[in-house]
């Protein structure tokens, strides 16, 4: 397609169509554009179950093939004691940036209620506000805001909590929850986008419905022996379903696929 010798591919990261709500004119109209722009690749590639679905619900046109998203290894030095003067808390840790998609004012409002009921809970956060509807908020006693930190470093930040918390109101796929089962640290995730698809309730982590209640409610049943339980399944699920091996392979299918097509 496009008048080119060589196959070309289209990986979106996530529909832009997510982010709205459905059936106002400009969701109709972002949903028209992307339709049409993805006639003139060889193969779009969805990089989750649910952009696949979607994609086919709103009638994009082309070739569409799924290629899960992946993560790399662990570094092989990450520490798990960076809590240590709080190993007695339950750590509940945030990565990501502090704006509306990713939820963080939902976090916020749900996680200050648990800890008014809950005197163990420790929120830790990284990353910053990046976006126009970024919010700044002070640390307390219970929140410690860590900013952004090098990328050699992140695997100790996933190693040393509890639990990672995912309150996204919309997702494409969800990096942060393959890094964190690549650590064999369990997920609580929003019922959104992706999300669901990547966590097994009761074994590697919960699924909240999008709402303050149902996070602070989630947050308060948390038991630090229940989620270590969960740890051996996190890590067996980052091996077989996260882990680039199995992403380079199906990779290759699919490039061998689209030049034997062309």
């Amino acid at each position: 397609m496009l008048g080119l010798d060589r196959p070309v591919l289209y990986c979106p990261h996530g529909w832009a169509v997510s982010q709205y709500g459905f059936g106002d004119i400009k969701t109709r109209l972002v949903a028209a554009i992307e339709g049409l722009l993805t006639s003139l690749p060889d193969a779009v590639v969805s990089i989750s179950q649910h952009d696949l679905n979607l994609a086919k619900m709103l009638g994009y046109r082309g070739c569409h093939q799924l290629l899960e998203n992946a993560v790399p290894a662990p570094a092989e030095n990450a520490v798990s004691t960076l809590f240590k003067a709080s190993q007695d808390a339950l750590n509940v840790l945030f990565v990501g940036r502090l704006d509306r998609q990713k939820g963080y004012d939902i976090l916020f409002s749900a996680f200050e209620e648990a800890a008014r009921q809950r005197d163990d809970l420790r929120l830790h956060v990284v990353g910053a506000a990046v976006r126009a509807d970024s919010v700044e908020l002070a640390a307390s006693e219970k929140i410690h805001f860590a900013g952004w930190v090098d990328n050699g470093s992140l695997d100790d930040w996933y190693r040393s909590a509890d639990v990672l918390v995912v309150p996204s109101r919309w997702e494409g796929f969800g990096l942060v929850v393959a890094e964190a089962m690549r650590n064999g640290t369990p997920v609580i995730c929003s019922d959104r986008g992706a999300l669901p698809d990547l966590v097994r309730e009761n074994e590697t982590g919960h699924i909240f419905a999008l709402d303050e209640t149902a996070l602070c409610n989630c947050l308060l049943s948390l038991k630090k022996n229940d989620l270590r339980a969960m740890r051996s399944a996190c890590l067996e699920t980052y091996k077989t379903r996260f882990s680039m091996e199995r992403f380079n392979q199906e990779m290759l299918l699919l490039y061998n696929g689209i030049q034997k097509a062309v």
